[in-house]
């Protein structure tokens, strides 16, 4: 579903939380949201690891 990754994190978290659309969109939200923190959480590793290198 492309149309949620237009969405911010707080309108995600209201599709998830939302019992009165459908299963499947909300699943499909709650999988962008775990995808974008794994993407946060390498690109904080990447960031660090950078630093550790100019170190």
């Amino acid at each position: 579903m492309k149309f949620l990754n237009w969405k911010t994190d707080t309108e995600l978290l209201q599709i998830i939380n939302n019992d009165s659309l459908d299963y499947d969109i909300r699943i499909h939200a709650t999988m962008e949201l775990i995808a974008r923190e794994k993407i946060k959480k390498l690109i904080m590793v990447l960031v660090d690891r950078r630093r550790s290198e100019a170190w």
